[in-house]
């Protein structure tokens, strides 16, 4: 049985049920080192993990709330249900998209950020809210209605909301209403215009391939397609070059 021990001498052996290398080099963080008897059976290289370990900030006390990461998500929709539908279940008229968004929140936590928003649609903000009470949830991204807020509102709600952030994560619960592609554009151009990192995940990926111009020469995006999500990408791109042609 392979034994482990970081940087401050506590050493493990004979241990039935070892813990996992990756998880140990990030919980211990720096002060942790690998043995080079791990390595050839790890299904992720040292170099990167000596990587992550340089990203990750270290638990010393020397750090203030926030400094360890803010991270934005825009998505938890209101969905309009079908009129087929309305005609067979008449109470239900609406639903919304609550655990994507939670979810892509409440991970960027347990990987180490401090802060994680949530900016979603009202009628998604309670259950959100419920799953979680560490995340910070804003329901500012209004269907149309009597209620909703006026574009330039929500505009200055978001500028300002982001502008604390480190980090935006567009797509988890999103959902492809007219309103939420709207609002969800708008987070992108501020985004941009501050230089964030942005994420672009599930339907943003389906926005991003109704006009992948919304991403031209930005280079602090990261998009995360699935394999039928990376199908319909590339066929959008193929799309544009043969009509340029």
């Amino acid at each position: 049985m392979t034994s482990w021990q970081s940087s401050h001498g506590e050493t493990a052996s004979d241990d039935p049920d070892p813990p996992h290398p990756l998880n140990l080099s990030l919980s211990l963080g720096a002060g942790f080192r690998l043995p080079p008897s791990v390595e050839p059976v790890m299904p992720t290289s040292r170099s990167l993990l000596e990587s992550l370990r340089k990203i990750i900030p270290p638990l010393d006390g020397s750090l203030h709330k926030g400094q360890s990461g803010r991270v934005g998500v825009i998505g938890g929709a209101q969905e309009y249900v079908p009129t087929l539908l309305i005609s067979e279940y008449p109470e239900l008229t609406t639903y919304s998209y609550t655990g994507a968004p939670f979810f892509a929140a409440i991970s960027a936590l347990r990987m180490g950020a401090d802060l994680s928003h949530v900016i979603c649609a009202p009628s998604a903000a309670n259950a959100i809210k419920s799953y979680a009470p560490d995340l910070i949830v804003h329901p500012i991204l209004h269907p149309p209605s009597s209620v909703s807020l006026p574009p330039d509102q929500v505009k200055s709600e978001l500028s300002s909301l982001l502008s604390r952030l480190h980090v935006l994560v567009i797509g988890p619960g999103l959902g492809r209403e007219d309103y939420m592609i709207s609002h969800a554009k708008m987070a992108l151009n501020l985004a941009k215009e501050n230089a964030m990192y942005v994420v672009l995940d599930a339907d943003a990926l389906w926005m991003l391939g109704q006009d992948l111009g919304i991403l031209k020469g930005y280079r602090r995006a990261v998009i995360t397609p699935n394999l039928m999500e990376f199908k319909r990408l590339s066929e959008a791109v193929v799309r544009r070059l043969f009509s340029s042609v």
